[in-house]
Order: structure tokens, then sequence, then C-alpha cells
């Protein structure tokens, strides 16, 4: 009964863990013909729970439950954007400036 017990729960770690998923791009202006990166833009999910900024090169990522859909995209100065997140492996965001 013992080993029943370990053996259903670390299945239900490893159903929790494969449910996660890792969110990764870049952000860039896209008012330049150079897509400067945008160093420090804000990304999280819809709630706001779960998130990251973008590091010096506009890189960013972060791991979420497969429930979401949808990311936003916000950098002081700029529009933020939706981004359907749920068959793209990695994100190229292109922000305009307001």
């Amino acid at each position: 009964m013992k080993n029943i017990l370990i053996l259903l729960m670390q299945f239900s770690v490893l159903c929790a863990v494969a449910q996660n998923k890792l969110v990764k791009g870049y952000v860039h202006d896209g008012s330049t013909a150079e897509m400067q990166s945008l160093f420090g833009a804000n990304v999280s999910t819809m709630d706001g729970l779960h998130g990251t900024m973008t590091d010096e090169n506009g890189y960013f990522e972060f791991k979420v439950d497969e429930s979401y859909s949808q990311i936003k995209v916000s950098y002081i100065g700029f529009k933020e954007k939706v981004i359907d997140i749920q068959k793209v492996n990695e994100l190229h965001v292109m922000l305009t400036p307001m």
C-alpha cells in the first residue's frame, strides 16, 4: 500500500510539472529600422500573476501554466501589446511609440 501511495505522489508531481510551458522571446522598438532592443520592458500574464522584465538584449523568459493563452507586453512611452502564446515557441514582439 505504501508503494502505491509513493507511486501516486510521484505521478501527481510529474503531471503538475508537465502542465508548465516556457514563454520566451524578444521585445523591440518597432518604429526603427534597426529594431532596437527594449531593455526593461514588462512581460506578464494578463492577470499579472506571472511575468518578468527584458534584459539588455530585449530577451525574456518565464514559465506559466498551459492554461494561459495570452501575455501583455508594455514599456514606458510605447503602446501595450497583447500576444497569443498558444502555438508559438519564441516570440518577437514589436512595440510602437504612443
